[in-house]
This record gives C-alpha cells, structure tokens and sequence, in this order.
C-alpha cells in the first residue's frame, strides 16, 4: 500500500487493479495513472500498454530523461481532468524545476514530445503563451535544454521577441542579444528581421502580432 501513500491518491480495487499502470519519474517517484486514458492520449504509451498485454507483463514503467516529477503529475493531472486550466497551481515547490513554473511547463512540453502526446503539448504551449509572470529572462535558461530540430524552438522564439518588446527599448538590443546562447541570438535575430521585413519597421517599436495558435499541433 505504500503505493498509494507515495502518490497520493488511493490505489483501486484488486478487481480493477490490472486498469491501472505505474510510472516511474527520473527521480524514483512513482504515479498512477489509468491505463485507458494513457493510450488515448499518448501513442507511446499505447505502444507500451498493448505490447505487456501481449506479453502478459505488469504495466510498470520507468519514464526517463525528461520524466521529472511535475512533468508526469501535471500529465497525469491533465489525462483525468482535460477542462481544468489550473495543473500548474497544483504543483508543489518541490514539484517545480528549479524552483521556476516556466522551466516546469518546458518539461512537461518535452515529456509530451518524449511520449508522443499532442494534444497535451498543445495545452502546455497555450499554458506558457498566457503566463502571466513569464519575463525574456527565462527563456534563454531553457534554450539549451531544446533540441534545434524540435517545434518548441520557434515558439520560444515568438515568445521571447514578444517579451522583449515589453521589457526593453530597441536601443538595449546589443547588451540584451550578448547576454543570451550564441544560437539564440541567431534565431532571434532572424526572426526579428522577418518580422520587419513584412511590416516595414522596427518589431520592437511597433509590437508583435502573436497567435499562439500558429504554433499548435493538429491532432
């Protein structure tokens, strides 16, 4: 039973108890989640599910480099109550990477890329999008932690452009760009280029016209 103390919640019946697999954080943490709703919402784990009912194994699995312990509450959080909007307040001090919401929300996004859940990183990327404490600053601390080849990317990008046009005047540019990753400040400067290609001046004068919605997946 100390399962069910680890994670919070009480475990089922043993009738119903082969409906339920465990997940396993990359701190050792263990999680419970309904066996159904993970194949619904995550090829991977469908993947998982039908190959040890195959093979008559227990539905018992370690997540991995980006299973950190609020990534797979919030998921878990996510699969049993889609309409609620507030996983993230849910979350402990302890739960949070680095102590920071946003560095959380960025686990969770490559969690859900790890596992193969669209719809999920879709929620994540719009829970990011309307953070309300989110500054520029942040954002260059996660850069490194994204593959360059990974949607996230562009949308860090955006989100960070964004940022800076409320934060700084175009004149604190240079010290702004020397103080992130070398390829961010490529990638940050293409865009800012793009953008003032099409409107004919400067982004960081005139705002930016963000829709989060350009960024999200179809599922």
């Amino acid at each position: 039973m100390a399962l069910g103390n680890e994670i919070g919640i009480a475990l089922p019946g043993p009738r119903v108890i082969s409906e339920y697999a465990t997940l396993m954080s990359r701190s050792g943490r263990l999680f419970l989640a309904h066996a159904r709703l993970l194949a619904a919402n995550s090829k991977y784990f469908q993947r998982l599910l039908d190959r040890a009912s195959e093979k008559g194994e227990p539905l018992n699995f370690e997540m991995g480099e980006h299973a950190t312990d609020g990534a797979v509450l919030v998921f878990v959080e996510w699969i049993q109550h889609k309409d609620s909007v507030a996983h993230f307040d849910n979350l402990k001090e302890q739960e949070l990477t680095s102590g920071s919401r946003f560095e959380t929300m960025v686990e969770c996004w490559l969690f859900g890329e790890h596992i193969e859940a669209t719809e999920f990183r879709n929620f994540v990327m719009e829970s990011i999008h309307y953070e309300e404490h989110l500054c520029s600053a942040q954002v260059p601390k996660v850069w490194d932690s994204v593959s360059a080849k990974s949607r996230l990317r562009p949308f860090l990008v955006s989100t960070y452009c964004r940022l800076l046009h409320y934060q700084f005047d175009v004149y604190e540019m240079k010290q702004v760009l020397e103080g992130i990753p070398p390829s961010m400040v490529l990638e940050v400067s293409m865009y800012l280029f793009k953008v003032a290609f099409w409107v004919k001046e400067s982004p960081l004068d005139r705002g930016f016209e963000f829709n989060v919605k350009e960024y999200l997946e179809w599922v």
